[in-house]
């Protein structure tokens, strides 16, 4: 599936989370990337603008540190792809379109009150 270049996204609570084994590898592997401070699994329900059906995925939110660099956009690509390497080796995303990794530069409102997201990982 190919997500359409415009969409809505609403937190849900995960519909798919990691069992406490597939936790387990996560937690190893974060504390094997240093940048990585912080991890959340929290659910998104994602509504194309083109009228297709909405579709729904459960997320690896990765609170990094330091953040991704944004420019040059090849630069923040091969970043991108080398922490994705080392993260797929724990198996989450296991070709499930559903399953997706986030990086995010700080907490955000996770953790909060009415917040749908589960911390498993504080450095």
């Amino acid at each position: 599936m190919t997500p359409p270049a415009r969409m809505r996204s609403e937190v849900i609570v995960p519909l798919d989370p990691p069992d406490d084994a597939m936790v387990d590898r996560l937690r190893e592997a974060f504390q094997g990337l240093p940048r990585i401070v912080e991890a959340w699994v929290q659910g998104e329900r994602r509504t194309p603008e083109d009228g297709s059906p909405p579709y729904e995925t459960t997320d690896v939110v990765l609170v990094l540190d330091p953040p991704l660099t944004e420019h040059p956009l090849e630069d923040l690509r091969a970043e991108i792809a080398a922490l994705e390497k080392e993260l797929d080796r724990t198996g989450f995303r296991g070709g499930e379109e559903t399953h997706g990794w986030v990086f995010a530069r700080d907490r955000g409102s996770r953790g909060t009150a009415g917040h749908p997201a589960v911390r498993i990982y504080s450095r």
